[in-house]
């Protein structure tokens, strides 16, 4: 009887420990969820913090935007940006026209084959021989 009060102890004393150590794991696994929720709020609250400061950064950029806008575009810029348009557009026009004009010419060239080559050689000799004889000019002048 004596033995079986030792061995009663002994079973809950071992219940007891268990039912500690399920505890203590218990709380254990609590403490790191709680950890780990802290870790999240605390990146959350950082990251609710990053966008409204990125937010805030956007209204401000696009209120410095419309300024900026505001005073570049006057009455007076925009029909000086509308003249410089047409100028430019006209300007376009005129350097299709010459690019067109060209375009054919080398076409036509191109048709007159070796002629053509044979042509644009005396034609450059004859600007050399040009070219030279205006510098001879112009040191007999320089001379004189």
């Amino acid at each position: 009887s004596s033995r079986a009060a030792g061995i009663n102890a002994l079973s809950l004393r071992y219940e007891t420990f268990e039912t500690a150590s399920q505890s203590i794991e218990i709380v254990h696994h609590l403490v790191q969820n709680y950890r780990r929720d802290c870790i999240l709020n605390a990146i959350h609250e950082d990251l609710e913090f990053d966008v409204l400061t990125a937010e805030a950064y956007l209204r401000r950029h696009e209120k410095l935007d419309t300024e900026l806008r505001y005073m570049t575009y006057t009455e007076q810029s925009i029909r000086a940006l509308i003249a410089l348009r047409k100028i430019t557009d006209s300007n376009i026009g005129d350097l299709q026209a010459v690019h067109t004009q060209r375009s054919e010419n080398l076409a036509a060239y191109k048709r007159l084959g070796s002629m053509f080559a044979k042509i644009a050689k005396e034609y450059g000799e004859i600007n050399r021989t040009i070219a030279e004889k205006e510098w001879m000019i112009m040191k007999m002048m320089e001379e004189s």
